[in-house]
């Protein structure tokens, strides 16, 4: 199967809604789950984030990222002193470029075939050329541990260094995991990725 990933449009709103709701948090899935947002949440990260698409031909997937100008106007941010941080001075941002890796999803029947590394790398990659120096991503630890993220985020040299709890509409209380991976890490991750063929299906 050829897999293209491109810059979605609001052309493909019904697709990633598809998508969304086939991984929805409590739907039958065989890894992983998506809390992320609904039609208008995704029609507005299309004019405001980097938002991804992963065609074969038809959408099968989609990664959403956030830009420094994003994530620091984001409730995130706002909430960074409330972060249980481990082993990591939150000062540093302070004078870097951050961004924050929103939303990996991929269908149930492309999982396991190199889908989502070729999605994830791909996004990963264009937040090093936009120069980011940290990039965070979180994983949902309670009531229910989402780990389908956690072999993707150690490539790139993700560790976790926080714990954040918020009230989600849906859930309720929601607890997180803060994973952070410096610009060099990646860089070295992704070329190690690179070499070991993570494109290649039966390399996945």
């Amino acid at each position: 199967m050829s897999l293209v990933v491109r810059r979605a449009t609001m052309d493909d709103l019904p697709a990633m809604v598809a998508v969304r709701e086939a991984l929805r948090f409590g739907a039958n899935r065989r890894g992983g789950f998506l809390l992320g947002t609904d039609r208008a949440g995704l029609e507005a990260l299309i004019g405001a984030a980097q938002v991804l698409v992963l065609c074969g031909p038809e959408v099968g997937g989609m990664a959403v990222t956030l830009g420094d100008a994003a994530v620091r106007a984001s409730s995130l941010w706002a909430r960074r002193a409330q972060v249980a941080w481990r082993g990591f001075d939150p000062t540093r941002l302070e004078h870097g470029r951050v961004a924050y890796f929103d939303q990996l999803a991929v269908l149930p029947h492309l999982q396991g075939t190199g889908a989502a590394a070729l999605l994830a790398s791909t996004a990963v990659r264009q937040l090093l050329e936009a120069g980011t120096t940290d990039l965070f991503a979180t994983t949902v630890r309670v009531p229910v541990e989402n780990p389908a993220a956690w072999r993707l985020l150690e490539r790139i040299g993700a560790r976790r260094v926080g714990l954040i709890a918020e009230q989600h509409p849906d859930i309720g209380a929601l607890v997180s995991d803060l994973f952070h991976a410096a610009a060099d890490d990646i860089a070295m991750g992704l070329l190690r990725w690179q070499r070991r063929g993570a494109h290649d299906p039966q390399k996945e």
